[in-house]
């Protein structure tokens, strides 16, 4: 009798121990949730050759989202990273948010964009989210106030980590639908945005007031020949009082680049320079150009990569430019054409000065490579470069995209890209660390701060789905397990 005692005493010991278990894992479910902007949905995320598969996105937009060359979709805000990618659900262009730990985007809102066949640019100036919108030409019938380009800006709340639409806002900044549309904020806070047109010239407009006052969109002064229909711009504010423009001009046959101090009048813009050295009137143009600034030397460095028109398998397709602080151009090959790389973007390292560039790859089966060179001695290794994106099953992944800050050791390095036949979004992420000899002097943290060091982690097990439970509850910028490529 004492030894069914026993049993009987084991058996609910065991069922009470399994049921408070299932209680604890749903009080911290309720408190995952709980951390997590209302509405939020997580979406799914699986490993593949390279990176991860994201969800799909629907047959609903036409323009292929991770569009334009120049744009960018991604930004880094508060120890997280985000972006504008479009819910299938609500068909609607919504902010999302990625949680690295677990390699799935979470779709927090609010919308942006609810026009189909529009493709955005978004720009954190830390302070407040601008997102410009536009509608993808060919796909916008005629011009009308219902296809005008808008500027959308967005607070955000630390607290609840979320984001919300400013009163008086979405504005239009022109009434036209293009290729691409660019945005930048200069030194006194002047919003600029560029984009081209049928007509054969790059445009610009600018506020002149608040955020929502913009003017009379004008041709860009500097341009000195009309450019080719095809041909597209970009902009950028470096230095600590300028800005450029860069586009591309196939009739010329090369690309150009204009600078705008931020004190002129704005319609003075300084002469157009050529960005590639071409005695030969080679074609060393084509439309495809993004570009960024070195964040370190005071932000004065400007570079680009730009893709050319040459046809021999032993040219250069691919190019990086860097504009020295005393405006000085200089190429440097990133890819031949054998390579067959296009859509090239570059994100720049502000911790070690190292530039990486992302390229789509073929023939056969797109994925994405990478390439990383140092700022002062952009040499890039041959060849298509390290695999950073590819999946067995999409065979048409291109149109990679991140964002227009510099990456460096907290931020690690995020890009997207999509499948317009298989309808998904991709990415993938790498840690970026410090310079080795970087060093911390404990005698300058306050008393009783500790240390951890963190020895180099293997990739970790990723889930096939993301869930709520599988969110990470600690804002630590750089966890255990981050995947290193």
């Amino acid at each position: 009798m004492a030894s069914d005692g026993n049993e009987y005493y084991y058996f609910f010991r065991q069922k009470l121990l399994i049921a408070l278990l299932k209680l604890t894992a749903t009080i911290f479910y309720l408190l995952v949730s709980l951390l997590q902007p209302v509405g939020s949905q997580h979406l799914p995320s699986t490993p593949i050759t390279a990176g991860y598969r994201d969800f799909n996105y629907g047959r609903e937009p036409n323009a292929v989202i991770t569009e334009t060359k120049p744009e960018s979709k991604l930004w880094f805000n508060d120890g997280f990273w985000w972006g504008s990618l479009f819910d299938p659900v609500s068909e609607n262009y919504r902010i999302h948010q990625f949680d690295v730990p677990s390699q799935c985007w979470v779709n927090v809102g609010p919308d942006i964009d609810d026009r189909d066949n529009t493709l955005a640019d978004a720009l954190w100036d830390g302070t407040q989210l601008y997102i410009v919108s536009h509608v993808k030409k060919g796909f916008g019938g005629s011009t009308s106030s219902v296809n005008s380009a808008r500027l959308y800006r967005y607070s955000y709340d630390s607290i609840s980590n979320t984001y919300s639409l400013d009163a008086g806002f979405p504005v239009n900044v022109n009434n036209h639908t293009s290729e691409s549309l660019v945005l930048t904020k200069d030194s006194t806070g002047q919003l600029w945005v560029t984009w081209t047109l049928s007509d054969r010239n790059v445009w610009i407009n600018r506020t002149v007031g608040d955020d929502k006052s913009w003017g009379e969109p004008f041709i860009l002064p500097a341009m000195e020949q009309q450019i080719d229909l095809d041909d597209i711009s970009g902009i950028l504010a470096f230095g600590d009082n300028k800005i450029g423009v860069m586009w591309s001009n196939q009739v010329e046959r090369n690309i150009f680049f204009a600078v705008h101090i931020d004190s002129s009048a704005d319609t003075e813009w300084e002469p157009q320079e050529a960005a590639i050295e071409n005695s030969n009137n080679e074609l060393v143009s084509d439309d495809h150009l993004n570009l960024s600034m070195a964040c370190s030397g005071d932000g004065k460095t400007v570079v680009a990569v730009t893709k050319s028109s040459l046809s021999d398998l032993d040219e250069p397709k691919i190019y990086f430019l860097k504009r020295s602080p005393d405006g000085q151009w200089s190429e440097t090959v990133f890819g031949f054409l054998r390579d067959r790389h296009t859509r090239p973007i570059v994100l720049v390292n502000s911790d070690t000065d190292t530039v990486y560039v992302l390229a789509k790859s073929g023939p056969n089966s797109d994925k994405i490579y990478i390439k990383s060179a140092h700022l002062d001695n952009p040499q890039f290794e041959s060849g298509r470069g390290t695999l950073f994106i590819a999946s067995e099953d999409d065979k048409d992944i291109n149109n990679v995209t991140s964002t227009k800050q510099c990456v460096n050791s907290e931020t690690g390095l995020l890009v997207i890209a999509s499948d317009n036949s298989s309808r998904h979004y991709f990415h993938n992420y790498m840690t970026l660390d410090l310079p080795v000899q970087r060093t911390l002097s404990t005698s300058i943290l306050p008393s009783g701060t500790s240390i951890r060091c963190r020895s180099e982690s293997a990739r970790s097990p990723i889930r096939s789905v993301c869930s709520r439970s599988s969110m990470s509850v600690s804002r630590s910028l750089r966890p255990s397990g981050w995947q290193r490529i």
